[in-house]
């Protein structure tokens, strides 16, 4: 009599597959998640966070392809380090903004539903300081320059 492959393949082989498949599983969607998420991050936010987005997507998916040990480690090091810097700095110089001329910022959109209230922000160019957004557009100069710039209150 022939038994089924239940019986006779071993309980603990088939545990150590399914933790294994598990793990590549896991490590497969953490590239793909980096990826995507660098992809879908303006190139601003990562001037803005000192980074730079080519390299980041380079780094992430070229040794995921050619050794994927080392592509996994770079795709946490994105999520874990990387991404939260980009993510303050795309929240701050806004998703919703893009290079206008002379280096100033504008809205993309034509109306001004969902942008951030008036206030001081990071620079968008310059992540050391601050620049005054006025609800609309962001003021030709920074914290360091006083002319057009509304009083700061204390």
């Amino acid at each position: 009599m022939q038994f089924p492959l239940a019986y006779t393949y071993p309980i603990s082989s088939l545990i150590w597959t399914f933790l294994l498949f598990t793990l590549f599983l896991s490590a497969v969607g953490a590239i793909i998640w980096a990826a995507v998420d660098a992809i879908r991050q303006p190139a601003d936010a990562f001037r803005a966070a000192g980074s730079s987005k080519a390299l980041w997507l380079v780094l992430v998916i070229v040794p995921s392809v050619l050794i994927p040990f080392v592509g996994v480690g770079l795709a946490v090091v994105y999520l874990t380090a990387i991404r939260p810097r980009v993510n303050s700095m795309s929240v701050a110089i806004g998703a919703w903004t893009t290079a206008g001329p002379a280096g100033t910022y504008r809205a993309d959109r034509g109306s001004d539903e969902g942008l951030p209230p008036a206030g001081w922000y990071p620079d968008p160019q310059y992540p050391s300081g601050t620049r005054w957004w006025n609800g609309s557009t962001w003021a030709d100069a920074g914290a360091g320059n006083e002319s057009s710039l509304p009083p700061v209150s204390e």
